[in-house]
């Protein structure tokens, strides 16, 4: 704010600086109802792959198991695996694409498992190699974080059934004003994300 109101005043703009000044933030009156507890879903993640590769002996691990990371280790929780079991984690640099099609190559023959982390936000670049996975049914699991939901209700769905029905959940309209704000206006809050699940029905 203080570097915004010094540019106005710099320039003379009186009537932006006055707005600028006027301006007070809107109360949320939305209530947030969410999971409690400690811990990150992201972090939580090679935490719980951790307690997996425990059950395996080293030869087994190495046999089955490679994890690909994308430069993204502590913000995935690949970090975790690392640091426990080197063997089978693979620096693969900032190339999405490229190790998300080498953990499906590994998981594609049958008793392997490849698994690939990074943010949802570069998921667009691996959409070509997600659909030739699918199609050659390779064994890969991937972690794209940051996606709202959390690998509990993920893992939760898996478990119940589900089978990978997909619906489109982001910021994709122009808007203005607070995080909060374009939650709603984004189809993000409680209510859209229920429309687009219910929409898969």
């Amino acid at each position: 704010m203080d570097t915004a109101v010094a540019y106005l005043e710099a320039r003379g703009y009186t009537q932006a600086l006055d707005l600028l000044k006027a301006a007070k933030p809107d109360k949320s009156p939305l209530t947030f109802k969410g999971s409690s507890g400690v811990g990150k879903n992201r972090d939580d993640f090679g935490k719980i792959v951790n307690e997996m590769l425990a059950g395996m002996t080293e030869g087994q691990r190495l046999e089955s198991v490679r994890v690909f990371d994308n430069d993204l280790e502590g913000s995935c929780g690949l970090h975790h695996i690392r640091k426990a079991y080197p063997e089978i984690f693979v620096r693969g640099g900032i190339m999405e694409r490229g190790n998300f099609s080498a953990a499906a190559g590994f998981g594609s023959v049958v008793g392997k498992q490849g698994i690939f982390a990074t943010f949802s936000a570069f998921l667009e670049m691996c959409v070509s190699e997600i659909t030739m996975s699918r199609l050659n049914f390779s064994n890969v699991l991937a972690w794209n974080v940051k996606t709202g939901l959390g690998s509990r209700f993920g893992s939760y769905l898996l478990q119940a059934g589900f089978k990978g029905k997909y619906n489109h959940v982001g910021t994709h309209m122009e808007g203005r004003g607070g995080q909060w704000q374009q939650m709603g206006h984004q189809g993000l809050d409680s209510e859209g994300i229920q429309s687009a699940i219910k929409a898969l029905l």
